[in-house]
């Protein structure tokens, strides 16, 4: 996003009523994710600031956990860290291959609560290594994770503080369910899950916003694991169909994309009808729900009227 965006976004969020921000990031455009939430940190006064999400697959471990570190204490310990594989396409880009994701992200999450308990570790799997190696500081820094499969979900329960939750509308009350299976396999003192739902919101006011969500939907598809489509009531023949198309055009693959499958898969419609459809997300289970990108071909007016729109109810 365009930093004049983001600079508007980080001063104008508290004022217009946003009770967080979490903060996105897409690997090989302009926005290093660090940066972007230091400045956010900085432009900030009493909210949350969350990364959501970035990938232990990109980053040395130690290096995110100092890092989570700094934006810990500059916040005054508003920052929350979420975590997750990372995109499909993204990591293929970079020639990463993650056999093993959930053993991956155990480890990870157990290695940084030990990096941030201040523990020596010496450590080694085919993903993490470490060698008598003592962080200098200490933290509780939450950890959000980003998760859509089952067992990804479950591991949210088990070992996060929150998790992180996008997927078709109708696969999001079995996550729901995934996760508290998990938080119920829990051997410590029970805790609370903090569960937030993130899908694409646009505020549709002409044809080119409904383009946009269009396509913005057909990259959904080709990223989204085949599984959770089938614990939607989507048509899996229609999923399919777009999913191929959208390998070599996503411009075609958006023109395929109907309302029943943008309905399924992004919020969409005027002020109104975005905030209504956001609150039957809450009404599901959710703590928090989370108006993100795209917004609109006019993301300043979308931002406002939606605010505006929230806070009349």
């Amino acid at each position: 996003m365009p930093s004049e965006w983001l600079d508007w976004s980080f001063r104008r969020c508290e004022a217009l009523g946003f009770q967080g921000l979490w903060i996105g990031e897409d690997i090989g455009r302009p926005g290093e994710i660090f940066t972007l939430t230091g400045l956010a940190v900085l432009s900030t006064a009493g909210i949350p600031v969350g990364i959501g999400l970035t990938s232990p697959f990109i980053r040395n471990l130690s290096t995110l956990a100092r890092a989570a570190y700094s934006l810990h204490e500059a916040s005054k310990g508003r920052f929350r860290l979420g975590l997750g594989v990372g995109g499909k396409k993204d990591l293929e880009s970079l020639g990463v291959k993650v056999d093993k994701p959930l053993k991956a992200m155990r480890e990870a999450l157990t290695l940084l609560r030990s990096l941030w308990k201040g523990e020596s570790l010496t450590f080694q799997s085919e993903f993490f290594q470490f060698k008598n190696y003592k962080a200098k500081f200490k933290a509780e820094i939450p950890v959000f994770l980003g998760a859509r499969g089952e067992k990804m979900l479950r591991l949210a329960g088990e070992e996060a503080d929150g998790a992180l939750v996008s997927g078709p509308r109708g696969y999001l009350e079995k996550a729901l369910a995934f996760s508290r299976e998990g938080l119920n396999c829990t051997l410590t003192q029970p805790k609370k899950l903090v569960k937030v739902a993130w899908l694409p919101t646009i505020l549709t006011t002409s044809e080119e916003d409904l383009t946009l969500a269009r396509k913005v939907a057909a990259t959904i598809l080709l990223d989204t694991p085949s599984k959770v489509f089938a614990y939607s009531k989507m048509d899996l023949g229609k999923v399919e169909e777009v999913k191929r198309v959208a390998a070599s055009s996503l411009r075609e693959a958006a023109s395929l994309v109907d309302r029943e499958t943008l309905e399924a898969l992004t919020v969409y419609g005027d002020s109104e009808e975005v905030c209504s459809k956001l609150r039957e997300l809450a009404a599901l289970g959710f703590d928090e729900v989370v108006f993100g990108p795209p917004y609109g071909k006019n993301w300043e007016k979308a931002v406002e009227e939606v605010a505006k729109a929230w806070l009349r109810k």
